[in-house]
């Protein structure tokens, strides 16, 4: 095991500060725990004396016990101390035993890492039942912050690995749930989930760009990397003002087409990394979302370039989105697990798989992919073996797509009659 020098030293202090936070939102939950306490026994109180007064009940010290706990509580606090210590301790060791061996780089960066990486794991064990941005985190985040400016001011200006920092721990919690930033609303601009969909752009294009000379953080990359294409792909609307009908604005913007088409290649060249990596087996494996993830953002993708080619009238059967949107529909309906990273998810985790699956093509955007293969391009598609798809799970009619997408679809509506 590697260590960084006098930053270890650094590291250990801000681990200690990290136990030290961690105590006080242990000891505030106990506070709030006894607050209850004194009010439910306050409550029956009132009533065993309202009782005993009108001649009706016991007196109200027969009835109602005095609380047992207080808010100073000396061993529960020394309790909680250890408690922490084992917890925080065993986590960072770890990461130390994960980030500091010898076929890893930069080891004084990696220090402030292992640290960030123990903030982290608090962040996301009150991320399952609070937002991202709730108030009980933001202390968590303001260290983490603190933690990642120290930190990449040890890693080369060139090397990747700080973009990964950064999806890791300021724009993962969002993406892995699809989450936005509290009180982002569909209605209106909003800079903060713009310059969140920047930070995502940047460091999408960093990760298929860069050199990341850690073997282990470039691993860490290429898995987490769908999740993010899959999120900024999903928010693009937001650049071109309110979300809510930006379809037709982000198809109809150049810059957007074109960072559409460069996602489409990143994910192509993501699947070749991953051969190359030698990370299929394992990603079927063990980490079957983050396959099914990619497919689904292609299929997303694809979808979206094809209906911005009506609106450029630049739209044939034979266009090379067109084929490739063939190609994925006939994947996605495959019943072969081993082709079909929807049905590979299924063996683990089947309610995800489905909505994944219908979501990709029977939400309306999976509906306008069937409407040009079907019926414009007059495709015939699998049978839908209803697998992951519910019974009541079908293709529309063509008059329902062109209503949903009626700008979109207009050159070929003119076309056809």
């Amino acid at each position: 095991m590697h260590f960084g020098g006098f930053h270890f030293i650094v590291g250990l202090l801000l681990l200690l500060s990290i136990i030290l936070v961690s105590m006080v939102y242990l000891y505030c939950g106990y506070a709030l725990f006894v607050l209850c306490q004194n009010q439910i026994y306050r409550l029956r109180k009132t009533i065993a004396l309202n009782k005993y007064i009108a001649g009706s009940g016991k007196s109200p010290d027969e009835v109602v016990s005095t609380p047992r706990h207080h808010y100073w509580n000396r061993s529960l606090l020394f309790r909680m101390l250890i408690i922490s210590i084992v917890f925080h301790s065993a986590i960072y060791l770890h990461q130390r035993m994960t980030w500091m061996t010898s076929n890893n780089q930069h080891y004084e960066a990696k220090e402030y890492w292992i640290v960030g990486q123990v903030v982290y794991t608090n962040r996301m064990m009150l991320g399952r039942v609070l937002h991202p941005d709730n108030f009980l985190i933001r202390p968590l985040v303001w260290l983490q912050r603190a933690v990642y400016v120290k930190g990449v001011k040890y890693l080369p200006s060139k090397d990747g690995e700080r973009y990964v920092w950064r999806n890791a721990w300021f724009y993962y919690p969002y993406s892995r749930n699809l989450l936005r930033p509290y009180g982002v609303s569909s209605k209106e601009y909003e800079p903060e989930m713009v310059d969140l969909l920047n930070g995502c752009w940047d460091a999408m294009k960093a990760i298929m760009t860069k050199k990341i000379n850690d073997s282990a953080m470039n691993r860490k990359a290429l898995l987490s990397y769908p999740f993010l294409s899959s999120y900024y792909s999903q928010y693009q609307g937001h650049y071109t003002g309110p979300y809510w009908l930006s379809g037709v604005r982000t198809r109809n913007n150049p810059i957007y087409r074109a960072r559409n088409y460069q996602m489409l290649e990143w994910l192509d060249e993501l699947m070749q990394r991953w051969r190359a990596n030698g990370y299929i087996d394992e990603i079927w494996k063990k980490y079957p979302s983050v396959a099914s993830f990619r497919q689904h953002n292609i299929i997303r993708l694809l979808n979206n370039l094809s209906l911005a080619l009506p609106l450029a009238r630049e739209f044939t059967c034979d266009n090379k989105i067109v084929v490739r949107l063939n190609e994925e529909y006939r994947v996605a309906m495959s019943d072969d697990p081993k082709l079909n990273s929807f049905m590979n998810l299924e063996r683990k985790n089947p309610r995800q798989a489905a909505l994944t699956y219908q979501s990709a093509l029977y939400s309306p955007l999976g509906q306008a992919g069937n409407y040009f293969l079907s019926h414009i391009c007059e495709k015939i598609l699998p049978e839908e073996k209803y697998i992951l798809a519910k019974k009541n799970n079908q293709f529309y009619d063509a008059d329902w797509v062109e209503r949903i997408y009626n700008k979109e679809l207009e050159t070929l509506k003119k076309r056809d009659k």
